[in-house]
This record gives C-alpha cells, structure tokens and sequence, in this order.
C-alpha cells in the first residue's frame, strides 16, 4: 500500500488527521465522494474518498485517464499496520482468521489505537498534533 503524508507534516499519523486530510482530498478535486468506514466488529477504520477525474482535474494527465476514478483510503499510520495485517489474513488469505488469528488481530488492534494515544500525546508535546 502506498503511504501519503499531508503537507502540514504529522496530519497522516493520528486519527485526527483524518478529517484534515480528506479536506486536503475534496479541495483538490472537484468530484470525491467521501465514506468513513469504522467496523464496530473489528478495528478497522479508515475513510474512503472515490475520485474522478475530469477535465478541470486534469493536471497534464493522459486523456484516457478522464473519467476513470480510483480510491484514495485515509487511516492513521497504525491503524494501516492493522489495516494491512487483516487484509493479509483474511481477504488474501483463507477468508476467514483462526480463533488464534482472531486473538492476535483484536491485541494488534488495541496496539494501534494505543498507539494512535500516544503519538498524539508527543505531537501535543512538541505542539504539532491537530487540533
């Protein structure tokens, strides 16, 4: 998966820079449709912005890209390491994670948003989180 970092610098590494950067996604172009996604049944969250591209998008794009759209998902840092293990087990692996996968998964996944506390707390420090 590629990873993007928003010009302001730390808006992609805590869950607050969601909306910020989905912002950053809708000024840019001119046709995105925006869902959030949280699953309550697992700790996937993120929020998908559908893009098309038209002519006033162009930018010096080749024309048979006019009219395509693709998907641009937006998560904190951590919660793409949740994101990208899960997919791995069960959308390219067997469909369906072990009872010991499904433990692994749910202690990832309190890691991450653990994780997610902590790294806003030291941006809070040096003063760079989002307010």
């Amino acid at each position: 998966a590629a990873h993007a970092q928003h010009a302001g610098g730390s808006s992609g590494l805590v869950e607050a820079g969601r909306e910020p950067m989905v912002a950053a996604i809708q000024g840019a172009f001119r046709d995105v449709d925006v869902e959030v996604k949280v699953r309550p049944d697992s700790f996937y969250r993120a929020t998908h912005c559908q893009l098309r591209f038209s002519s006033e998008d162009a930018l010096g794009l080749p024309p048979e890209l006019l009219g395509l759209s693709c998907e641009v998902q937006v998560c904190s840092l951590l919660a793409q390491v949740w994101n990208d293990v899960e997919h791995g087990l069960v959308y390219v692996g067997a469909g369906e994670a072990s009872p010991e996968e499904q433990a692994a998964l749910h202690a990832i996944g309190r890691l991450t948003e653990a994780g997610d506390a902590l790294v806003k707390v030291l941006l809070t420090l040096e003063g760079r989180a989002e307010q």
